[in-house]
């Protein structure tokens, strides 16, 4: 029996499910869809949300939604953190994003009870065995496996909340009904990554009624409020009445995080996967081709060089039908994805590691302005064209010529009380006695700094003579003025 043409696209993927393993994903049947994030937020940040199809161990193809890393993009903006603040999820929102194990989730949403017990399959161990284990779920192990609170104002108790929460009244109210506009976009991240569901929602417009109303309510409070999205999150997951068949798997992530804690294995988390991963093992281009209108297929054909006939210009001017339409938009929003995936690889190719590209600049800029700003000492005291190396010991360093004034710092009082021993200081002054020990000079600057030394040196020996006395000192500070003039004449 051969499917209609509407039903081929689900048809043909279901018939490649029957030779796969259950819980594996169709690499073939990943496509961008629509979800509770807008697509208008999404295509600010060069983001997209995917969805893919597996097979349960009944048999029945199920469709489960994946978030790439490059959607929490929208979540490091000012504004979004701040209207997260409002609804106390920024904690829960910012912790370090996971990836899926469809297993694990799948098994989880379909055997959790209401008393919260679930049936799991453990990780293989060491000899790749697994098993099917109990765990009990409780508001305490969503809290921490969530990083979300399980104390606070609990979303059960009724809410004084001041005016209208949606403008119209019934189930079919959606985000754009919320009259508080500050907490329509919390409202759909909660919708987006916690709200498990069971079947595809028709536009993903509608909100939780429950949330939507205890989120006004915490914007209408002066003090910022603490919810209690733990047990929220229990409800959800225990209470809600879940269909026969489950042909849908809402927050993924949220049920992979649950499940790994549960089992005690948080360490062993799949990663996020990026966009680009996805879109690389894809068939969009048969998709795409396969999509597309009467006229594109020959202009695409032309631009090949595989057709040269013109199309008659009034054969596409008759009115579209709704399919053909939704046909045309579809292909669209297939070039598009294209596109973007076109640019994404183009940007981590340009962008490239830190460590090969950046590094080596910056070690090289840094290598640059030090040569330019620090002076080396064989350009300042050397007449030699050969250049020294630029780092110089520490014995080299204090070897170089001080500023005059700086001898001065050497000076000290001999009327002062001296606490500790005085270091010894080499002598250079060459007192009649002492005329062997005077250094060689060699260089102007070593007789001048050897000069200053004798001055201080003497002027601080006649304070010591001065204090023994005048008639005994008298022959010897003559003596000392008579070797300050001989230098003296010297230079």
């Amino acid at each position: 029996m051969t499917p209609e043409k509407g039903n081929q696209k689900r048809w043909s993927r279901k018939k490649k499910l029957e030779n796969m393993p259950a819980f594996t994903l169709l690499q073939e049947s990943i496509r961008e869809t629509t979800a509770y994030i807008p697509k208008s937020e999404l295509l600010t940040v060069n983001a997209m949300i995917v969805e893919g199809n597996y097979r349960d161990e009944q048999g029945n193809m199920v469709t489960i939604p994946m978030i790439p890393i490059e959607v929490y993009r929208i979540i490091r903006r000012d504004a979004v953190l701040e209207s997260l603040e409002i609804v106390d999820l920024r904690n829960a929102l910012e912790t370090i994003p996971s990836g899926i194990d469809i297993q694990r989730a799948h098994e989880l949403y379909s055997s959790i009870k209401e008393d919260g017990t679930a049936m799991i399959t453990s990780l293989p161990d060491e000899e790749g065995k697994t098993e099917k284990v109990q765990v009990n779920i409780s508001t305490r192990m969503i809290a921490e496996a969530l990083n979300v609170s399980d104390e606070g104002v609990s979303f059960r108790a009724k809410k004084d909340v001041q005016g209208e929460v949606f403008k119209k009244k019934g189930a079919a109210a959606t985000f754009e009904d919320m009259t508080n506009i500050q907490v329509r976009f919390p409202t759909r991240l909660f919708m987006q990554f916690f709200m498990a569901d069971d079947k595809r929602p028709a536009r993903f417009t509608t909100p939780n009624h429950t949330a939507a109303i205890t989120y006004t309510w915490a914007n209408q409070q002066i003090d910022p409020v603490i919810l209690n999205h733990a047990e929220l999150i229990f409800d959800l997951l225990t209470k809600k009445k879940k269909h026969e068949v489950i042909s849908y798997l809402g927050a993924p992530e949220m049920l992979t995080k649950i499940a790994y804690f549960a089992l005690g294995k948080t360490d062993e988390l799949p990663p996020s996967p990026s966009q680009l991963d996805w879109i690389e093992n894809t068939h969009e281009e048969e998709i795409r081709i396969e999509q597309e209108t009467r006229s594109q297929r020959a202009k695409r054909r032309r631009r090949a060089g595989t057709e040269e006939e013109e199309v008659s210009p009034g054969k596409d001017k008759k009115p579209m039908s709704s399919k053909q339409a939704e046909k045309e938009d579809r292909a669209q929003r297939e070039a598009l994805f294209e596109r973007r995936a076109e640019e994404f690889r183009k940007q981590r190719a340009d962008e490239g590691d830190f460590e090969d590209k950046w590094k080596p600049k910056y070690e090289q800029e840094t290598k640059r302005k030090a040569d330019r700003d620090i002076p080396q000492r064989s350009q300042l005291f050397s007449s030699s064209s050969e250049t020294e190396k630029t780092e110089e010991s520490d014995d080299s360093q204090r070897s170089s010529p001080r500023p005059i004034f700086d001898e001065y710092e050497d000076y000290e009082d001999p009327f002062a009380d001296k606490g500790s021993p005085e270091k010894p200081k080499k002598n250079y002054a060459a007192s009649p006695r002492q005329t062997a020990q005077r250094p060689i000079i060699t260089e102007p600057w070593e007789e001048m700094e050897a000069y200053q030394r004798l001055i201080i040196e003497n002027v601080q020996r006649m304070h010591l003579i001065a204090r023994q006395g005048k008639d005994e000192a008298s022959e010897e500070i003559e003596g000392l003025n008579a070797q300050l003039r001989t230098a003296e004449k010297q230079n």
